[in-house]
Formats: structure tokens, sequence, C-alpha cells
């Protein structure tokens, strides 16, 4: 596939009509190296290792998205709620439990956890997280810090 970079656009040739399809740049979420994206097996090293879990936490970003942003396409709507680590710890606690919505509080901390790492990653240079918003500020945002 051919490949030119005009601007910030992305425009690559798509076979076999020759027609160009253009999209807007990202960042890349991972490394453009051969050798460090195979470096990071996502599927063999993540999925495969954890796929219920993964499923469980899946399901409390749409549980959560229902309750922060009804109505709204699935989001983390970074502003609704910040205190990760606090909010790993009052779940850790319960492990093992039900929370009161029915999620398990081991799906909130791993949720939690991957929340905090991601933020970590951002602040080290990591492109916005895809299926992240920065929300504008709401008079409801005294009520924070919050957890789910």
């Amino acid at each position: 596939m051919h490949e030119a970079f005009i601007d910030d656009i992305d425009c690559r040739l798509a076979p076999p009509h020759e027609s160009h399809v253009c999209l807007p740049k990202e960042p890349p979420m991972l490394p453009i190296d051969v050798t460090a994206r195979k470096a990071m097996p996502l599927v063999s090293g993540l999925l495969d290792y954890f796929p219920a879990a993964l499923a469980e936490v899946a399901h409390v970003s749409k549980v959560g998205n229902n309750q922060h942003n009804p109505g709204q396409p699935l989001h983390w709507a970074r502003g609704k709620s910040t205190d990760q680590a606090d909010c790993i710890l009052r779940h850790l606690v319960d492990r093992g439990a039900l929370d009161s919505d029915g999620i398990r509080h081991s799906a909130k901390v791993a949720w939690r956890a991957l929340a905090l790492l991601q933020l970590e990653l951002e602040d080290a240079g990591a492109p916005l997280a895809r299926g992240a918003r920065e929300p504008e500020p709401t008079p409801d945002d005294d009520d924070l810090p919050m957890c789910v």
C-alpha cells in the first residue's frame, strides 16, 4: 500500500481501485518499529491470559458510561472521577464481593488500575487514549471525587 502524509492528513492508495482514502493523522498507540511492536504480544500476552477479566472490565466501562454519560456513546469522561488510587483501595477492601450495582469490586479495581496506568503513560508521552474525552467543567464537578 502506498502511503503519503500531507500536513495532518494520512492518504493511502486503496487497491484494487487506486482510490485515495484520506484520514486525519493520529499518533500511533503502539510503537512503529516492528521489533518493538512484536515485543508487545497483546493477544497472546494479554487477551489469551485474561479473557474473562478483560470482558468484565469492558462491562465496568459500559455500566460506568451509562451512569456518568447517559445517552452518550461509550467514552471515558476523564473529569467525572479522578481519584484512581483511592478508588482502587476502596474497592480492594471489598474484593471478592459484588458492589451495590452488581459489579464485582475486583473488576472495578482492575478498571481503576488500568486508568491509573493509562494516565501515567500519557503523562510520559503516550497519546491520549482513543476512547477518552476531556470534558468541559460543569457545576456538578463539585461533587467529585466518586468511585464507580
